[in-house]
């Protein structure tokens, strides 16, 4: 059975091989195809307009064969093993939302719009979508509001780690606005990522004894605290930090 790490993985790697052949073809002068994108079957309308997830087997086999990629299992807590069919992954959404506009698919500014309130729902305004109000109900009423987009949200489970690379993408991809672009990077700042090597991948480290904490984590002791995705050091990703700076005040990405 694949792990939860790699079908999320392998839902990233689709979309950013998209996203690279956009620009590949922006580079040699061919026209990017608009409405579709390519690689799916008949091509992808994004007609699916909402940051939600779908389950694993879906993303896996056709992960474009239907607009509503955003779709990772990022965890299976211990606590209910059995609550983590499926969950909606912050970074795999900001790369949809930037495929979606790279190929001019339809509804971005509403996926936009429901991005913002399903990673950072702690909003007065509550949306009119009745699926993305449950996500958010138990985030709303249990957790503790941060300076940071969740980094996944499966109704009563959500992440509140601070997946750097995710916020970083939704500052350069035109996700979060002015305010909350410095609000982010106040609190990474103030979380001293680059510190001491640039950058970790997470502000907070989840330990072996914590609720989120998933089995394959320690899988070759590959993801302990201070590794990989636990809070260790990315180089690439302290490129990323420098062009979300840059890109506050130029906003050019």
């Amino acid at each position: 059975m694949i792990d939860a790490a790699y079908r999320a993985a392998a839902v990233n790697g689709y979309t950013e091989e998209v996203i690279g052949l956009s620009y590949h073809k922006a580079a040699g002068g061919r026209k990017r195809p608009q409405g579709r994108v390519p690689g799916s079957p008949g091509g992808a309308s994004g007609g699916f307009r909402n940051p939600l997830s779908v389950s694993f087997p879906s993303a896996i086999g056709a992960p474009m064969a239907c607009a509503r990629l955003p779709c990772t299992i990022p965890f299976e807590p211990r606590s209910q093993p059995r609550a983590a069919d499926h969950a909606t992954v912050l970074c795999s959404n900001a790369l949809w939302y930037h495929v979606k506009r790279l190929y001019r698919l339809p509804h971005a500014e509403e996926t936009k719009f429901h991005f913002n309130h399903l990673f950072f729902p702690f909003s007065s305004h509550m949306p009119d979508y009745r699926r993305l109000r449950l996500l958010t109900h138990y985030v709303r009423n249990k957790a503790k509001r941060g300076p940071l987009y969740l980094s996944f949200v499966n109704f009563s489970f959500w992440g509140e780690e601070g997946d750097v690379f995710g916020n970083l993408l939704a500052i350069l991809f035109g996700l979060a606005d002015d305010g909350p672009t410095r609000r982010i990077l106040h609190a990474l700042e103030r979380s001293r990522i680059d510190a001491p090597h640039p950058v970790r991948a997470a502000c907070s480290l989840i330990p072996d004894d914590h609720p989120l904490w998933r089995a394959h984590m320690g899988r070759h002791r590959q993801n302990l605290e201070y590794q990989y995705h636990n809070g260790g050091a990315w180089p690439f990703i302290g490129a990323f930090w420098v062009a979300a700076h840059y890109a506050l005040e130029r906003r050019v990405f």
